[in-house]
């Protein structure tokens, strides 16, 4: 769920179809369109709107790939972030300054990635998962001016918090 400008956005999987759905409007007034239906695509959908779009990053379930919808309305590009193997489940995306980076799950190597855009390309960097499987329900706050991320450890079945740098 996302509000933005007094508009509700839900991103939501469609599991019955395997699509990406977007609901938006206010209570009692939503219009539901179709984001992305290509295979079986949707899973753990993450918003954020920058001000002139929304952009939803989610996992293509099917292929096992990051991926990453821009747009609004029925006006959608889709883009493959990361195509390793297992790649995209609980994706977790935010701005850094005006560029999406995204936190998600590397379910091959039990690792948390994060993806980074610079405005013309995508850098993909391991932020933790050499001792323990983390990645798990990850989440993002930006407090006093510092970004800070927390996910859920598997193996020692803990929270694990840090800042981002």
């Amino acid at each position: 769920l996302l509000i933005h400008d007094g508009v509700e956005y839900i991103a939501y999987y469609d599991a019955a179809n395997g699509d990406l759905k977007l609901a938006s409007g206010t209570a009692g007034n939503y219009l539901t369109v179709v984001v992305d239906s290509e295979g079986d695509v949707g899973k753990w959908p993450s918003m954020v709107h920058t001000g002139s779009e929304l952009m939803i990053a989610y996992q293509d379930s099917a292929n096992q790939d990051l991926k990453l919808a821009r747009g609004s309305g029925t006006d959608w590009s889709i883009e493959t972030i990361d195509s390793g193997d297992f790649r995209g489940a609980d994706s977790e995306i935010f701005l850094n300054g005006s560029f999406p980076s995204i936190l998600y799950f590397d379910g091959n190597e039990n690792n948390l990635l994060l993806a980074r855009n610079d405005g013309s390309a995508w850098s993909i960097d391991t932020l933790g998962g050499a001792d323990a499987a983390l990645g798990f329900h990850n989440e993002t706050i930006s407090s006093g001016g510092k970004r800070f991320i927390g996910c859920y450890d598997y193996t020692n079945r803990t929270i694990w918090f840090q800042e981002l740098l």
